[in-house]
């Protein structure tokens, strides 16, 4: 489920591709504020503080971020293809997911960027756990020093309605009800690793 599905649609070839996967994307004006402020305000603090960093291999995409929208079931809002290395999002850099087939590697869109192709296991994450209303998926570096790997879906420790997975790649998934205790549980785990970091760090004499 973690592994990432690199991808094409009908115009384009993602130069790291691995896999592809068919993309029907309706061209739309950039979606309204209202649909992305609230995961923009975290991806700004979010990229300063270094989770969103480029992959050695080209392999794996770190820096994603997804919500669930109101009323539409299954349907979620996605940073767009080859977002990473932008320090600010605006509209035009996020798009909706409308459907997802894993089975045919297809997904169908509306916005006016194609998906990252995350978008899949954004996906799955939001079918396996209805309760999940946002996913924040990033590079595991700045907390290096607080967690270990572990590839299940697991409750952080001390948290509610808060789930983690961190991945074989170097990358870890918050998942929670709501964005704005998916990033402080991010920025807790960042003041606990940074504290450990210095902890370690060969005290002069």
């Amino acid at each position: 489920m973690l592994n990432d599905l690199h991808a094409c649609n009908d115009n384009l070839l993602a130069p790291h591709s691995v896999t592809p996967y068919k993309l029907s994307l309706k061209m739309t004006p950039a979606l309204p504020s209202e649909e992305i402020f609230r995961l923009e305000k975290w991806r700004a603090l979010l990229y300063r503080l270094g989770f969103f960093s480029p992959c050695p291999t080209r392999e794996i995409s770190y820096g994603h971020l997804s919500h669930r929208l109101p009323v539409h079931r299954g349907k979620f809002v996605i940073t767009g293809f080859e977002t990473l290395p932008l320090a600010h999002l605006t509209g035009s850099h996020y798009t909706r997911i409308l459907e997802c087939d894993q089975n045919r590697l297809s997904i169908k869109a509306e916005g006016p960027i194609a998906p990252a192709s995350t978008s899949f296991t954004h996906f799955a994450l939001y079918q396996e756990n209805p309760k999940i209303q946002c996913i924040f998926q990033l590079n595991a570096k700045p907390i290096k020093h607080r967690h270990r790997p572990s590839p299940i879906l697991s409750l952080i420790e001390g948290e509610k309605d808060v789930w983690t997975v961190m991945g074989e790649h170097k990358e870890i998934l918050v998942c929670s009800t709501d964005s704005d205790v998916a990033g402080k549980v991010l920025l807790k785990l960042y003041r606990e690793s940074v504290l450990k970091k210095s902890e370690l760090q060969p005290q002069p004499f």
